[in-house]
């Protein structure tokens, strides 16, 4: 029966299987030293010769739990028997187990299924849990319903997709007005082309082209002389 890492310590004397990732891997002459973590802590085995295993293997653990005063918590499995279930990789994109103050937020995104192993990194997501479950527990105590809204896609139980807004073309009052500003004659729509055409790249949209009066138009225009 697997015994979680942060119960080894009440165990003293007897005989357990602890499971779970390699967080350290440590040679001292002829004896290993296997820092052990699961979800609920840390705990050393160690165990006589070299250690074929590499950070972040998972394994499986049966040995005798003795008091050690060195070893984190006070005790550590004596290894008896050392399974491994899944041999990582021995270049990891993440050290586990080193600062990760030294990393790139970069870094840690891109392998954030390997950064969350971090313990320093696993602590922030703990207490926002933390938080957020007793905020939870609090409002229910004070009678209130948590709701979870569904978000489905657009067009799935029967809801279509709202059609986007068409453009509002100019008011022919605008033109008139643009056109009188700079004091030439009726302004005339200009058909759109191409995004390229239309200058969107390089600039905005300019809907209005405004022609120049033809000659006939000029004579009216043209100051007449006084009686």
């Amino acid at each position: 029966m697997r015994t979680l890492l942060a119960e080894v310590a009440k165990r003293a004397g007897e005989e357990v299987e602890v499971r779970g990732w390699v967080h350290r891997v440590r040679e001292l002459g002829k004896i290993s030293f296997l820092l052990l973590r699961d979800r609920s802590g840390t705990a050393q085995c160690v165990l006589d010769g070299k250690a074929e295993v590499t950070p972040e293997s998972v394994v499986i653990v049966r040995g005798q739990v003795a008091a050690n005063d060195k070893a984190p918590g006070g005790f550590e499995v004596q290894v008896a028997e050392l399974q491994v279930v899944a041999r990582a990789e021995p270049d990891l994109p993440v050290p586990v187990n080193q600062d990760p103050d030294k990393l790139s937020l970069e870094v840690v995104l891109d392998h954030r299924m390997v950064s969350l192993r971090n313990p320093k990194i696993l602590s922030i997501f703990k207490v926002q849990a933390a938080i957020l479950k007793h905020f939870a527990e609090a409002l229910r105590g004070e009678g209130f319903t948590e709701i979870k809204t569904s978000n489905p896609p657009p067009r799935s139980r029967g809801l279509e997709a709202r059609p986007p807004t068409p453009a509002i073309p100019p008011h022919r009052s605008a033109r008139r007005a643009a056109a009188r500003a700079v004091g030439v004659g009726q302004a005339e729509p200009r058909r759109m082309g191409t995004p390229d055409q239309e200058g969107l790249r390089s600039g905005p949209l300019n809907l209005l082209s405004l022609s120049q009066p033809d000659e006939g138009h000029r004579r009216d225009h043209r100051p007449r002389a006084g009686p």
